[in-house]
């Protein structure tokens, strides 16, 4: 029961005086604790120094000091990446409109070439095929009554003023079509 006590008040005391205790075993092993050692084990007691409440209070100012320098090294170093993004986005808007011109200039050069092309109309031109659905019978190409031509017509030869023409698949006879 004294020892009880003994530990209770020694860990009251403890608290209020800042005491460490540093307790080495019989086997050598050391540990520090907030509590009194065991009877069992060696204590040596370590006193904490109070701090001198200016030199606290020097080391508070050092500290906000500091942090406000590292705050102001933090929003800088954001201020450099936000204007470095900003000029690669702009890098890459100009690379767009570059690669938009080069675009619009293959665009313009490929319809020049176009236009230069001749355009060769044949007038006797028959398609195979007419989409203009199925008649009332179901048949899909059966011609219609706005179809000016006969299917069974056979499209006039070309005569010799036209012997100049390049021919076309579509010169063939349609018959029965």
């Amino acid at each position: 029961m004294k020892t009880a006590i003994f530990l209770f008040l020694a860990a009251i005391t403890s608290s209020v005086h800042a005491e460490i205790f540093k307790c080495e075993s019989a086997t050598g092993k050391i540990e520090y604790q907030s509590t009194p050692c065991p009877l069992t084990a060696h204590q040596h007691v370590i006193e904490i120094k109070k701090e001198d409440p200016r030199r606290l209070e020097e080391a508070q100012t050092r500290f906000k000091a500091w942090e406000a320098e590292q705050e102001k090294l933090k929003e800088k170093e954001l201020k450099e990446a936000k204007e470095r993004q900003e000029e690669l986005d702009r890098q890459e808007a100009i690379n767009a409109l570059k690669r938009s011109a080069i675009a619009q200039e293959k665009a313009a050069a490929a319809a020049a070439a176009a236009a230069q092309q001749p355009v060769i109309i044949d007038r006797f031109y028959t398609p195979l095929y007419r989409h203009h659905g199925p008649d009332s019978s179901g048949h899909p190409h059966a011609p219609h009554a706005h179809d000016q031509r006969n299917p069974n017509d056979i499209p006039a030869r070309p005569n010799a003023i036209d012997a100049n023409r390049q021919t076309s698949p579509h010169d063939r006879p349609t018959f029965g079509r």
